[in-house]
């Protein structure tokens, strides 16, 4: 993550961040995308190489990591809901889901035990955790995170989340 104070408008080919106002180009092919000041993610296409900063905003964080913006899910007020994830395209050939452990944040919905404890498939490729929306807050949005060890020695770590909204649907 790098956090930028603003107005600076972050070249990604590597020209560095700069004072330059969010209309200036550096090439006929530059392709700007407008920001709104309230904005929380920037969808950025991946030929993209120029991410404007508007000149309202304050401090913006960006990431420059390969993943996709972050799935929401929405679940009921009073669901208990399960919720696969597929680790199968960062497993290496032979290798295997050994744990994975669940959190929320911030607390409200609780994740399921018992009978409803989270599982690692037969395969040990995918995790399931279920989740309990009682407790949880309508409106509110919640960060569901799996953390993964698999079964190299070392083992490899992984972690991904989703977004859980608690909705009247």
């Amino acid at each position: 993550m790098i956090f930028l104070l603003l107005p600076l408008r972050l070249n990604l080919d590597g020209g560095g961040v700069g004072p330059q106002p969010p209309e200036h180009s550096d090439a006929p092919g530059d392709r700007l995308i407008p920001v709104r000041a309230q904005s929380r993610l920037i969808p950025v296409a991946a030929d993209s190489r120029t991410l404007p900063v508007p000149t309202e905003s304050r401090v913006m964080l960006v990431s420059l990591d390969d993943e996709a913006p972050m799935e929401t899910r929405h679940q009921d007020p009073g669901d208990y809901l399960d919720y696969t994830r597929d680790f199968g395209e960062f497993l290496e050939s032979g290798e295997e889901l050994d744990e994975v452990t669940w959190e929320v944040s911030p607390s409200g919905p609780t994740l399921g035990t018992g009978p409803y404890a989270s599982t690692i498939s037969d395969d040990r490729k995918r995790a399931t955790v279920w989740i309990s929306s009682v407790g949880a807050t309508l409106g509110r949005t919640y960060t569901i995170t799996a953390q993964i060890a698999t079964d190299n020695n070392p083992p490899r770590l992984k972690e991904t989340s989703f977004k859980l909204e608690i909705v009247q649907q």
